[in-house]
């Protein structure tokens, strides 16, 4: 999965050419301040065949970073720069016990925490 992020001191935030590129290609608005996820495969993609330098908005330098898909994820900001800094699967204890399926296992090899539910 890409997740979307900032990585330079200042903050999160697209263009308003970028804004405008997605608000003529769809119906979702997308706003700067309350993105319904970084993950989002609309702004992902778009980010990318922007550019984007063309995409990051002031003070901002956008870049993708993968994490495995199905996982959970936290962004670490601090004075603006972002990172993942956590990813991880919700498990029962059930389901712990009983040994974790294939997509679980798989999920954990690539790097995800387990966390209990």
């Amino acid at each position: 999965m890409k997740v979307l992020i900032n990585d330079c001191w200042g903050g999160f935030s697209l263009s308003t050419e970028f804004e405008d590129h997605l608000n003529s290609i769809t119906d979702q608005l997308i706003n700067n301040h309350e993105l319904a996820a970084r993950h989002n495969v609309l702004l992902v993609e778009e980010a990318i065949k922007f550019g984007l330098d063309k995409a990051s908005g002031t003070f901002s330098e956008l870049i993708v970073v993968d994490i495995p898909d199905g996982c959970e994820y936290n962004i670490h900001e601090y004075d603006g720069m972002e990172s993942i800094d956590n990813i991880w699967i919700e498990v029962s204890k059930e389901d712990l016990s009983n040994g974790l399926s294939e997509k679980q296992m798989d999920m954990v090899l690539k790097g995800c925490s387990i966390k209990l539910k």
